[in-house]
Formats: C-alpha cells, sequence, structure tokens
C-alpha cells in the first residue's frame, strides 16, 4: 500500500495483532495513521516513539476497573479476597492484559490465580483447569480468541471446576462466537464498546447509532450491528474529517490535522488528549455487558456503566451462568 500505491494515509483495525505491525510501518515510513480498535497498552509498548499515529480505544487500566465492577455486581467486590483465574495468551494483547492484572488484583485484595500465559491456539488445556480445579476459583477473567476460549472452557468444564463469575474480551464481543457456547454462554459478561443504545451523532453524516444499526439490519436479515462495525465507521469519519482539515494530502499537515481533531463520531467524542510511551491516543466509551437470554436469543446487555455513566443501562446483572451449575 505505501509503497505501490502511495497511499496517503493509513487506517489500522481490529486487536493488536492487525493494528501493531501496520502502525510499525506506518511509523518507518513516515506515513499518517488513524488506529482504532487496539487497547491503547500493548500498542504504546510496541515502540519507543511515535510520530504519525494516533489511536482511539481505551486503556487496560479502564478494562481492569469495567471487569471488576462486572466481578462486584456477581457478589465478588474488592477486598473479598475472590480468587480470579486468569486465560492470558502469550502474544502482545494477552502479555499487556496479563501484567495490569497480576498488579491491580493484588492492590485490590484479589487472590489471583495465575497458570501462565499460554501459546495462543492452544487445544490442550488440561493442565490450565486443573490449576483451576485445584485452586477452586470464583471468577474467570482474560481476553482470547474465540477457538482458544472454546478449548479452556471445555476443559475447565471437563474438569468438573464450577466458575461463578466469567468476564472475558475480544472472544465473547460477536453473537456468532457467544451462541457457538450454546447454553454455556448465558451469563458470560464482557466489554461493550457501542451499542445501538448509545446517545451519540455522527458530526459528519448526522447519523445516530439507532438509525446506523436500523440500517445495518435492513440490510443484514434483522441483526444487530456489531460492535466492531461501529469502529470502522468511526475510522473512515475520522479520515474524512482529517482531510478536509489538512486541505491537502501533504504528509505532515494530514499528521497534524488528526492530532487536532475534536470531533464526535459514531463511537463517541473523539480527541487525541493523552500520550502513552509517546503514542497519541483518544479513550472512547467502555461500559460492562452481559449475555442473557431474551425470547430465546442471546443478546448483550449493559449492566454497568460506571466508567461512563452517559451510556444508557440496558439490563441487570442476572445470575443465570449455566457454567457447571
Amino acid at each position: 500500500l505505501i509503497e505501490e500505491d502511495k497511499v496517503d494515509l493509513m487506517i489500522a483495525i481490529q486487536t493488536p495483532n492487525t493494528v501493531i505491525p501496520v502502525v510499525q510501518v506506518a511509523e518507518r515510513y513516515g506515513i499518517p495513521c488513524i488506529a482504532t480498535q487496539a487497547p491503547i497498552d500493548p500498542v504504546a509498548n510496541s515502540l519507543d516513539e511515535y510520530q504519525w499515529t494516533y489511536l482511539a480505544f481505551y486503556t487496560l487500566d479502564q478494562v481492569y476497573e469495567s471487569q471488576r465492577a462486572l466481578w462486584t455486581k456477581a457478589g465478588h467486590a474488592p477486598g473479598s479476597g475472590a480468587k480470579v483465574g486468569l486465560l492470558f495468551a502469550n502474544d502482545a494483547d494477552g502479555t499487556a492484559w496479563h501484567d495490569i492484572f497480576v498488579r491491580r488484583l493484588a492492590e485490590d485484595g484479589y487472590v489471583p490465580v495465575d497458570p501462565g500465559q499460554y501459546p495462543s491456539h492452544t487445544t490442550d488445556f488440561t493442565n490450565v483447569a486443573s490449576r483451576f480445579r485445584a485452586e477452586q476459583i470464583d471468577v474467570l477473567a482474560g481476553t482470547n480468541i474465540p477457538p482458544d476460549f472454546m478449548n479452556a472452557y471445555n476443559a475447565i468444564i471437563a474438569a468438573g471446576e464450577q466458575v461463578d463469575c466469567i468476564t472475558m474480551g475480544k472472544c465473547c464481543l460477536l453473537a456468532s462466537d457467544v451462541e457457538a457456547l450454546g447454553n454455556l454462554a448465558d451469563g458470560i459478561m464482557t466489554q461493550v464498546w457501542w451499542t445501538p443504545t448509545n446517545p451519540f451523532q455522527s458530526e459528519l453524516t448526522g447519523e445516530t447509532c439507532a438509525s446506523i444499526d436500523e440500517a445495518y439490519a435492513a440490510d443484514h436479515q434483522g441483526r444487530t450491528m456489531p460492535q466492531p462495525a461501529a469502529y470502522a465507521y468511526a475510522a473512515l469519519e475520522l479520515a474524512v474529517h482529517t482531510f478536509t482539515k489538512a486541505g491537502t494530502t501533504g504528509k505532515e499537515k494530514v499528521r497534524d490535522a488528526i492530532g487536532s481533531l475534536d470531533v464526535m463520531t459514531l463511537i463517541g467524542p473523539v480527541k487525541y488528549e493523552h500520550k502513552m510511551r509517546g503514542l497519541t491516543y483518544s479513550t472512547t466509551v467502555l461500559c460492562g455487558g452481559q449475555w442473557q437470554r431474551e425470547d430465546g436469543e442471546l443478546v448483550l446487555k449493559v449492566i454497568d456503566n460506571s466508567l461512563y455513566p452517559e451510556i444508557g443501562l440496558t439490563g441487570t446483572y442476572q445470575n443465570v451462568n449455566a457454567t457447571l451449575k
């Protein structure tokens, strides 16, 4: 794209596995880059200096606080001494989550049960499940690709461990992934970055979260627009705002235009006013959700908005986790 097609701007979306290598190339070649949908920490940790990249998403401290609020709703508040089993791969994303969770769990009076990070695409989680069973964990927390979580979850079930509360990133964001778990999906909790009920309206197009979801449903057999689609839409909003503001494709002016944006998008306000290890970023909305059955269908309900009270709740915590109960 850079050497042959001579692009004026890179857009990098969706998980550190994609975003990190793209922004590293953009930095190497001096190409302005708009990145979304990858936690700030692992991207910031991947280079010592950033001059061309601007990232909009959440930090892992925000993730931890969001999951802690969900554990609290399930009866495992800070200071309770609850045992939290950690399930993290040994990739950039998993390592960044792991290190922050281990530190903050101890600070909050939880007992981390850490079997060690596993190689992504592992199929045998027997040892991990046995450790969780021996320790009798109260909470299972992590972030995994769907196949890894499925294999680990089945191993935990086979080991006979009873997990009272499950909070998972990445693998439990989409209904299609969660539905694959059948009844075991009921009650699993995860991050909520975007929903059709969010109170945002695109400054660029006038679309609201509700109206774009209606348009998506009309084209997709009535399905709700998934969270990543909203971030893809927002990345293009930011690109249009950037070129409009820059008035040119000159790379330095395009870069400076990104950095000076202060706009309302479909995912909420974006303003690049924070720094982490030289990476300039904007935080975005993060709430806590739970998958619940509604007329036989799994629906992701927003049950905690403690980090962003302006986001309306769409449900309340239900102790319906079918895991081994």
